[in-house]
């Protein structure tokens, strides 16, 4: 790479702006997330499952009431 003059940059886009955009797709039916999302995973088995770099996992947690 250092010899043929490419030059590799490398950015993290703010996701955060888009995050409500993609859920509204995906509750829409217009997007399908399960084409882009290998296994869905509880948050207590989060540790276990993030040294696995093939998967592409959502984790989930259950819903946390405010007690009213």
């Amino acid at each position: 790479m250092y010899l043929t003059g490419v030059t590799l940059r490398v950015a993290r886009d703010g996701v955060r702006a888009h995050i409500p955009e993609a859920l509204a797709l995906a509750a829409s039916g217009r997007v399908d997330p399960g084409k882009v999302v290998s296994h869905v995973v509880d948050w207590e088995d989060l540790p276990a499952a993030l040294p696995e770099k093939h998967l592409l996992p959502v984790f989930v947690r259950a819903r946390v009431r405010d007690g009213s």
